[in-house]
């Protein structure tokens, strides 16, 4: 992810030992009002605190997420990179950025408690982990995260919901969310069953038109995705 110049914290010295570490104040509706910005890098690339920390400077927070985010999380690519790497390590830089607000690690995580992998299983969790992700516009988070609602797994039961996520990941680019989007818009399945409706979400899925319109006729959800960063 390309960060702009803009980005960059002002009135820090531009030194090659140092980058930012963030501190987070949280505002009444659970987003952060403000971030912190001190510290030096450590050996690991990773940012880090000193002795000065709190006389720091303001910094705009979405710039600070996606700084910091871009940090932990090319760090856990390096780690997959490697032989023999150590899980606990790779899912807490995954858990530090995902404090940051990174959709990417928090999707990450979903998908791993989804499957128990690396982590205990556990779908309540995932399911959370997923919402926030979702919220951040991520559609593989929202296509999961609607499969979970219409199965009931992790969350109550809601086809409704899980309709409007699959709705979410499809406007957002997901081409197997426009199949289950046709599919709910066939069966009625969390909204009102329409099938011209689902006629055009079928082309969009299909867009070489070789799969058939047969396909419409299964109302079974597919499962989850397999989990990232295997």
């Amino acid at each position: 992810m390309t960060i702009f110049a803009s980005c960059r914290p002002r009135n820090i010295a531009r030194r090659k030992d140092r980058a930012p570490s963030i501190s987070t104040r949280w505002g009444s509706r659970g987003r952060s009002a403000m971030v912190v910005v001190s510290g030096a890098i450590r050996k690991d690339g990773l940012p880090g605190r000193n002795p000065m920390a709190g006389k720091g400077h303001g910094l705009n927070v979405t710039c600070a997420r996606i700084m910091a985010g871009d940090t932990y999380i090319r760090r856990v690519r390096a780690l997959l990179k490697t032989k023999g790497y150590d899980p606990s390590v790779v899912v807490g830089l995954l858990h530090r950025a995902a404090e940051v607000g990174n959709a990417e690690a928090l999707y990450a995580l979903g998908t791993w408690h989804l499957f128990g992998k690396h982590v205990k299983k556990d779908l309540r969790v995932a399911a959370q982990f997923l919402e926030r992700a979702a919220g951040l516009d991520h559609p593989d988070a929202a296509y999961d995260l609607a499969v979970s609602h219409e199965k009931g797994a992790g969350v109550g039961r809601d086809k409704h919901r899980a309709f409007s996520l699959y709705m979410k990941a499809a406007l957002l680019g997901d081409r197997q969310a426009k199949y289950e989007v046709a599919r709910c818009f066939y069966w009625g399945i969390g909204t009102t069953k329409d099938r011209d409706a689902a006629n055009v979400w079928f082309d969009a899925f299909d867009r070489d038109g070789q799969l058939g319109r047969t396909i419409t006729k299964s109302g079974i959800a597919h499962g989850w995705r397999t989990p990232i960063a295997a």
